[in-house]
């Protein structure tokens, strides 16, 4: 007589069901599942930006696609299993202006995104955004962020949403004085996406040092930001890593925090936090470093909710030789890690590809570095999910010529082939 052994099934079954319901205690390295679309348009979709939803369960990717004099905002939901949710859609389109760059958070409060864009009308460069409704819709239409006759030149925008103030605040660089010099600044919205006050400076330059390229994120721990840049120091032409805070309600704290300073450039720093990682939060902050002339690494540096640094630095790309460039990070409070991605670039073959490493809150690498998109993919975006786990976005041309948005899960997902063993 054959006998089932349920006890195994029924431990499976309970697994599955805590899994379902919620965070899973669960601690797994690497990929999970293969790569898959989240982008197909008939030219080019290119950098994209992603934000989870935790209500929903689901992820906002937003991209720019690259059309010749009219480049449009767009955007997709994915479920938190990867798959489409509804076709893709415009957020920011027609004739007369380039849009690029996006940036998106989400606003658990009001359950809605705040999408923003670097904004090119054949004069100015202004920073634009647009409230978008967790079912799709627009409460309003475009919000003009950096605009007017002292902020005609403004790039690349960031940003991040303050729970505990349910405000947002929106980063950019201004090129100043004919270009001379670049200054970091920012605008807070409300939670509805209304502008409040006006912009004001985070890093003001000078004749003596340029500031670009911000990043940021929130740490409701402490109700406040941390936002970084590349600082140029034009006597010696070297860029360093700089920081400041700003408290959720937008005010900038006293003084600038030097995060990393050396004799080699460093760019593009990217920022994510673990609110719940100390007392009174926690952010890393990962960039590019010229480790040699003809070699580009990534490296990192934990940040206290105080801005004090925490040392030693550390190096997820491990200095092998190639070029490792563009980081982005995103933090996960269910194991109190972080991800860090990155673009690969080798010579020999000519290709490109997207790798990865977790770092704890601790300081520490968890695991090696894998390889997580494309042979040619490049511009990643990190966000974490639900389950300690993260999605990972970027552009490839992996069925056509055109470069599209291509996704892939990381870390902590629980996979239980429900297998009857009779006897």
């Amino acid at each position: 007589m054959k006998k089932t052994h349920w006890f195994p099934l029924v431990l499976a079954l309970a697994l599955l069901a805590s899994f379902l319901a919620g965070p899973a205690a669960v601690s797994a390295s690497g990929p999970v599942g293969g790569t898959f679309l989240i982008a197909n348009q008939p030219v080019d979709t290119v950098y994209p930006a992603v934000a989870y939803n935790s209500q929903a369960q689901e992820y906002l990717v937003v991209w720019y696609n690259d059309r010749p004099g009219n480049d449009d905002i767009y955007g997709q939901w994915v479920s938190r299993n990867g798959t489409p949710a509804g076709p893709w859609f415009s957020i920011a389109a027609g004739v007369g202006a380039e849009r690029r760059y996006p940036d998106v958070a989400y606003n658990v409060q009001h359950n809605e995104y705040l999408v923003v864009w670097e904004h090119y009308d054949g004069a100015w460069y202004n920073i634009h955004g647009r409230i978008v409704s967790a079912t799709g819709g627009f409460p309003a239409g475009e919000i003009t962020l950096g605009s007017g006759p002292a902020l005609k030149d403004c790039y690349r925008p960031a940003v991040d949403y303050a729970f505990t103030s349910d405000k947002y605040l929106v980063v950019w660089e201004n090129h100043v004085s004919g270009g001379i010099s670049s200054d970091i600044e920012g605008q807070v919205l409300t939670g509805a996406g209304a502008l409040q006050s006006g912009n004001f400076f985070i890093a003001q330059g000078t004749w003596s040092f340029s500031y670009e390229r911000p990043d940021l994120a929130y740490n409701r721990r402490g109700n406040g930001y941390l936002v970084a840049w590349q600082q140029l120091d034009k006597g010696s032409g070297i860029y360093d890593i700089y920081g400041r805070l700003v408290h959720g309600d937008g005010t900038p704290m006293p003084g600038s925090i030097e995060i990393m300073r050396v004799s080699s450039s460093q760019r593009n720093p990217a920022v994510a936090a673990i609110p719940t990682a100390t007392a009174q939060g926690q952010y890393l902050v990962a960039w590019e470093l010229d480790y040699t002339p003809t070699d580009r690494d990534i490296a990192a540096r934990l940040v206290n909710g105080d801005g004090t640094v925490t040392y030693p630095t550390i190096y997820p790309s491990y200095i092998t030789g190639e070029d490792e460039v563009r980081p982005a990070v995103a933090g996960s409070e269910s194991n109190q890690q972080y991800l860090v991605a990155w673009t690969q670039s080798t010579s020999a073959p000519a290709v490109s590809s997207i790798h990865d490493l977790a770092i704890s809150s601790g300081n520490s690498f968890l695991g090696a570095a894998t390889t997580v998109n494309g042979l040619f993919a490049d511009h990643a975006a990190v966000a974490s999910g639900p389950v300690g786990d993260f999605l990972v976005a970027s552009d490839d041309p992996v069925i056509a010529a055109n470069r599209d948005v291509y996704g892939r899960f990381w870390g902590n997902r629980l996979h239980l082939p429900l297998v009857l063993k009779n006897h």
